[in-house]
């Protein structure tokens, strides 16, 4: 099942917006879900209905795998009617398109992920586990 992290408050997310050489360490968020590759779809439905979480990071024991938000989740969803109780968030997650860590600089990753066209990417500390999640915005 998922574990999860929980958001500052968006006072204190907002006051780390104030300079473009930041490091990503002063804008990520923690409102994040970790699951493995072979939880099931509706093993993280359950988590996420009663988490609230928005965002989630896929981890095959501990190197980070893949991605996966809330909205991609519904949109799968509603193509998948009577979908299988055993499919698995290796079968519909996005690989990470490029690693990145706390320290790297944040105008740089942001720019990284708008040409991507990327809405969030999760971030990793220095020890490789996860931080939080960087929003594009």
């Amino acid at each position: 099942m998922g574990m999860v992290m929980l958001a500052p408050s968006e006072q204190d997310f907002a006051k780390r917006f104030r300079s473009n050489n930041q490091s990503v360490r002063d804008a990520i968020i923690a409102n994040i879900t970790v699951f493995s590759p072979i939880s099931t779809i509706r093993e993280m439905a359950y988590v996420l209905s009663k988490t609230g979480s928005h965002y989630i990071a896929v981890f095959d024991g501990s190197e980070l795998v893949g991605m996966l938000s809330r909205i991609q989740l519904e949109e799968y969803a509603k193509g998948q009617e009577g979908m299988s109780p055993k499919l698995l968030i290796r079968d519909v997650m996005s690989p990470i398109p490029f690693p990145v860590r706390i320290y790297d600089k944040l105008v740089t990753v942001r720019e990284a992920m708008i040409q991507r066209g990327l809405s969030w990417l999760p971030i990793l500390d220095e020890k490789g586990k996860l931080a939080g999640v960087l929003l594009s915005s």
